[in-house]
C-alpha cells in the first residue's frame, strides 16, 4: 500500500501501477536530412512516427523528433 499527497493536501492511500505497455509488434515511418555546416560538420535533423500494437495499452502512438551534430575528421 502507497500513502500519496496531492497538491490541496490531502493524503490518499491506495496502489498505483505506473506502466504502460504495448508490443510485441512495432511500426515506425519517418524521414530527414543532413545539413553541411563546414566541410567536417553537419547537423541532421529526423521526425519519426512509430505505434506499438499489443500489451496493455492496446496501442501506444509516438511522435519522435531528432536533432544531431556530425563531426568528421
Amino acid at each position: 500500500m502507497n500513502v500519496f499527497v496531492n497538491n490541496a493536501g490531502t493524503v490518499i492511500q491506495g496502489k498505483e501501477n505506473a506502466w504502460l505497455t504495448a508490443g510485441p509488434v512495432f511500426v515506425a515511418a519517418g524521414g530527414g536530412g543532413r545539413f553541411l555546416l563546414s566541410k567536417k560538420l553537419a547537423a541532421t535533423a529526423a521526425l519519426k512516427l512509430q505505434g506499438g500494437f499489443g500489451g496493455s495499452a492496446g496501442f501506444l502512438f509516438g511522435f519522435v523528433p531528432e536533432l544531431g551534430i556530425q563531426y568528421g575528421f
